[in-house]
């Protein structure tokens, strides 16, 4: 069997960067018409590849024997995603060693390093794309679950630093109010709660938003990284019988104009 998969990048609309990244707060998001997608389809090996919109191949690497694969900065998403799901899934761990390999192939229209969340995209295709072909319990393998196997993916096999609105919204679409309380610590999965994701798209009319992208790319994790760093030492040393410092004083009132407006 073949499976072609097609998911849709994300923005933030308003809260942004609070997403579980500076702290638990919350974002209004939506799901945009630029797409990236992926084939899956049966092979020896696993064989990774990213190809054109039409099919053109630009990077191939097959990967023999059991995860884990070592990340060489080739199609280092794609393998972060298999070693994880290896990890994490016994279902997933017998159906490979049961059926054999796959070859999975993703494209994208995302402009990279544009803030669109072009990193998760390619790491949620490879998960779902997994999921459907070696027909993983869709109970176990929720959206919740993969939402948050792709964060754990980036965040500690990949040191990207970025926040759940990213994982959340190509998987769950449309336009959403996110809330992230209890996520500031990004604990193991089962330790702390699922991202609230409520869609607001029969609720709203339609929003007249332009997205413009100038080409300058940019690592977005660089920057979270250093709020995040800073967020976190606040909040460890923060006593509530004070003034908020900086970061946690300005984090609460960013994600509060996403709950308001919700």
């Amino acid at each position: 069997m073949r499976y072609r998969l097609t998911i849709p990048a994300r923005v933030n609309i308003l809260g942004n960067p609070a997403d579980a990244n500076e702290g638990d707060h919350a974002t209004i998001s939506a799901a945009i018409d630029t797409y990236a997608g992926a084939t899956v389809e049966p092979a020896g090996d696993l064989v990774l590849e990213t190809v054109t919109r039409g099919g053109e191949t630009v990077a191939s690497q097959t990967l023999v024997g059991p995860p884990p694969y070592p990340y060489d900065g080739t199609l280092d998403l794609l393998k972060a995603a298999i070693n994880r799901l290896y990890a994490y899934s016994v279902q997933f761990r017998q159906r490979l060693a049961e059926r054999g390999g796959a070859r999975i192939a993703t494209w994208t229209e995302v402009p990279r390093q544009s803030g669109l969340g072009g990193s998760s995209v390619l790491v949620l295709l490879a998960l779902a794309g997994l999921r459907v072909f070696y027909e993983l319990d869709p109970r176990i393998h929720n959206n919740y679950v993969l939402a948050e196997l792709c964060q754990r993916i980036e965040a500690k096999e990949l040191g990207i630093t970025c926040g759940y609105a990213d994982r959340y919204v190509p998987l769950f679409g449309g336009l959403a109010y996110l809330d992230y309380r209890g996520k500031l610590h990004q604990k193991p999965i089962g330790e702390e709660p699922f991202a609230t994701y409520e869609r607001l798209d029969s609720w709203a009319p339609n929003l007249s938003l332009v997205i413009a992208f100038t080409g300058v790319v940019r690592d977005s994790g660089d920057v979270h990284g250093l709020m995040r760093s800073r967020y976190l030492r606040e909040h460890a040393e923060y006593e509530g019988d004070r003034p908020k410092p900086f970061m946690l004083d300005v984090m609460e009132r960013v994600g509060a104009t996403a709950w308001w407006t919700r």
